[in-house]
């Protein structure tokens, strides 16, 4: 009876997944005012629930340049500064001084930390890649051989991504491939002029999805999809001023981005653009600072700023109806999303993606995961055999498992996915 249970345990988990869990909190990072050098970094905390506000931290520095949440864990890059959150404590656990900061990723559980010219020129040490261990920020790599401004990390296939727009005089995009283990590059693939402004970053499916930022006075903004398997790509001109990404929804198959001065979705198939947050005033040098696509609520939340007297955060239906708004600082350039975790199991759309290669399988096996995710290999009897953390590619051997069918079970902060894995 028991070995019945177990094995409706492993069939019935491939065909059921965790809830989405709940945004808990919405932490929004801003600059201040470019004109008052007294004016620093604070940290906003929002309650999605009715868009009250409380004040979290204030950063003594000038300019911030990202935020990151991460688990429990939020990382905020400011001018001349790296700090790192316990948001269940609510308190810093480490700081290290770092310049020229620029964006955050989490690749491979390390935490990226891209670089850019400053107003005194380039970093001084002429490293524009840097990670770190984001359990304390201890120093995993200086990152040679990338010689201009980066910008996002990601990863696909058996390599990691950068971009790299370069300096606001590149006249060209470039991508940065590094190997996996050693974060060594490899080589930097120049994309060409119509890549000019490579910007975000993101995984669609197997592929790499790109946003292009449209240089200062330009009228031609680009996507660029790209096969990490074999290095093929392919770039998507349009007649409009792009500006940074604000996430992806395979689910929904769309991307969102500022767009002609709106935050906007286009939609992968039909190639349109429908704008969801307005234009906030930029014909009064009002403009939008940051935006993200918030999936398990499918809401737009956006900020805008006049960059020396106000900023406001605006949260947006997916039919563009205006839910609410809150008071945020001046220039609120990064945001952040903070999940609760849900009890329960039911039937829910699913925006984890899982893979396993090679499938079936008889030594080492590769899993990619669309987002950081906790993974459990269960046996037919419903037995764990195997767990594991992936911040999206992780491998272990098989060698030693019995020949037959295993689940793979991913378990990220908001959504759980299952793969069958045959072993032979």
């Amino acid at each position: 009876m028991k070995r019945i249970y177990q094995t409706l345990i492993f069939f019935g988990l491939c065909q059921m997944a965790f809830a989405q869990s709940n945004v808990q909190d919405v932490y929004v990072a801003s600059g201040g005012a470019f004109s008052n050098p007294d004016d620093y970094v604070e940290i906003t905390k929002i309650d999605p629930a009715d868009y009250t506000t409380e004040s979290f931290d204030i950063i003594y520095t000038q300019a911030v340049t990202d935020l990151l949440i991460y688990g429990n864990k939020m990382f905020v890059a400011a001018m001349d500064s790296l700090v790192a959150y316990d948001l269940e404590t609510g308190m810093r656990y480490a700081a290290v001084e770092v310049a020229n900061t620029n964006k955050l990723s989490m690749v491979n559980d390390n935490l990226w930390l891209s670089r850019q010219e400053g107003a005194a020129g380039p970093p001084a040490d002429g490293i524009f890649l840097k990670v770190f261990n984001p359990e304390d920020l201890a120093l995993v790599k200086d990152v040679e051989g990338i010689s201009s401004d980066a910008a996002y990390v990601n990863y696909g296939a058996d390599s990691i991504y950068v971009t790299v727009p370069g300096n606001w005089a590149s006249t060209t995009g470039m991508l940065a491939v590094l190997d996996m283990e050693n974060y060594e590059v490899q080589r930097i693939v120049d994309l060409g002029s119509e890549a000019v402004g490579i910007w975000n970053i993101n995984r669609k499916g197997e592929t790499l999805w790109m946003t292009c930022k449209t240089p200062y006075l330009g009228t031609v903004g680009s996507f660029i999809s790209l096969d990490p398997e074999t290095g093929m790509y392919n770039i998507l001109s349009q007649d409009a001023v792009f500006g940074f990404g604000a996430g992806i929804d395979e689910a929904n198959n769309q991307c969102f981005l500022l767009y002609n001065n709106t935050i906007a979705s286009y939609e992968f198939s039909s190639q349109t653009f429908s704008s969801i947050a307005p234009d906030p005033g930029s014909a009064d040098w009002i403009s939008y600072a940051s935006a993200a696509w918030e999936k398990s609520s499918q809401k737009l939340w956006t900020n805008y700023t006049d960059y020396w007297s106000f900023g406001t955060c605006a949260v947006y239906g997916s039919d563009g109806a205006l839910l609410g708004t809150a008071d945020v600082g001046i220039s609120p350039e990064a945001m952040g999303f903070h999940y609760e975790n849900s009890t329960g199991l039911e039937n829910s759309e699913l925006v984890l993606n899982i893979s396993a290669m090679p499938n079936p399988a008889s030594d080492l096996v590769t899993i990619a995961t669309n987002e950081p995710a906790e993974i459990g290999v269960f046996n037919s009897n419903g037995l764990l055999v195997n767990s594991c953390f992936s911040n999206g590619l992780v491998s272990f051997s098989v060698s030693d498992f019995p020949a037959g069918l295993y689940l793979i079970q991913a378990k990220s902060v908001v959504h759980s996915q299952v793969q069958k894995l045959i072993v032979q």
